[in-house]
């Protein structure tokens, strides 16, 4: 009796797990066949295919014409995408409307309305329409990025966080993600967290860059610092004098003062930055001048200067007799613009 009850305990088991897989291949089945009725209509439906094609290639008056003639229900859609382009925000608003009441783009028709409503000046109902499309889509990330940067403006620093860190939990790729955080943290002034950014961030972004090789200096992260500027970003002034900075603290200040060189050539000013340090009453300046001399300047005082001959790892102060080394220039500078 036992053993007929383990039998029939083993088929009952081994048949909910068919039927179980059963089901599964069933709505795998209903799927595949629902994305195959849905490209053979949109096939079918010629205007809607041109209408797609025009709108890819920025057409945009001949792409409406297009999804006009279309009977496709996509079709309201990118009519409200088109409207939204042309700056029609009325009639995008009302064609977004009728998607959502088709039930066809929802999620993104709710996004693209706290879009428009965002560009009217209403925050709150921007909000409110982005939550919608979280609650048809809870991984639409746009709309995540979107209420995180609106509690940034408001300076609701940990909400802003919150949202990035939801995006970036659906795709850890998404490089504005990261640098949305980066910025956050760097609103808080988290130096060390913001370091550990720079491998996930844009260093094609100029400001991004810029403070990297900032906070890279203060804290004294410079060779790492250095190799963080890709090549086609050194063409930009800001980020070179930031470059020369991270140089110069590498003991690198002939090399700082050669770009320096280029710069005030290429670029027709009479002077260029090296180095910069101290703060307050001694805050002090390296600046090559048209005249291929550097000088040392006194933030406090402009007009009180030293003129510096560099040679390898010596500087010699034009006024004294010894030569400075090189690694302590900095300290000497912050003496000199102090007194």
């Amino acid at each position: 009796m036992k053993k007929m009850k383990l039998f029939f305990l083993f088929v009952f088991i081994l048949s909910l797990s068919c039927t179980t897989g059963e089901a599964r291949r069933s709505k795998e089945r209903e799927t595949r066949n629902a994305d195959i009725l849905l490209k053979s209509i949109e096939s079918a439906d010629q205007p809607f295919v041109n209408g797609k094609r025009l709108l890819d290639e920025g057409s945009f008056d001949e792409a409406l014409l297009e999804f006009k003639k279309s009977s496709y229900s996509q079709s309201v859609f990118y009519k409200a995408v088109i409207y939204k382009e042309k700056g029609e925000l009325e009639k995008a608003e009302k064609f977004y409307r009728k998607s959502i009441e088709q039930k066809t783009f929802s999620a993104e028709s709710y996004y693209s309305l706290g879009l428009i409503f965002f560009e009217k000046g209403d925050k709150e109902e921007a909000e409110n329409f982005m939550k919608k499309a979280l609650e048809i889509n809870s991984q639409h990330i746009p709309s995540l990025y979107f209420l995180g940067n609106l509690r940034f403006i408001e300076m609701k620093l940990d909400e802003s966080l919150e949202y990035y860190k939801r995006g970036l939990e659906i795709d850890r790729n998404k490089t504005e993600l990261w640098d949305a955080v980066f910025t956050v943290k760097l609103q808080k002034g988290e130096w060390e967290e913001c370091w550990k950014l720079r491998d996930k961030v844009e260093l094609t972004d100029p400001v991004i860059l810029i403070n990297l090789l900032k906070i890279g200096q203060m804290l004294e992260n410079f060779e790492e610092a250095e190799k963080l500027v890709p090549s086609e970003m050194k063409g930009n002034a800001e980020i070179n004098q930031e470059l020369r900075v991270v140089l110069t603290r590498q003991g690198k200040l002939a090399q700082a003062v050669q770009m320096a060189g280029k710069e005030i050539a290429g670029s027709g000013r009479g002077f260029a930055v090296v180095d910069r340090g101290g703060s307050g009453d001694s805050g002090y300046l390296l600046v090559l001048r048209d005249d291929s001399v550097t000088y040392l300047v006194c933030a406090k005082d402009p007009e009180k200067e030293l003129p510096l001959t560099i040679d390898g790892n010596n500087v010699t102060v034009h006024g004294l007799s010894e030569k400075v080394d090189l690694t302590e220039l900095p300290s000497f500078s912050v003496e000199f613009c102090k007194n």
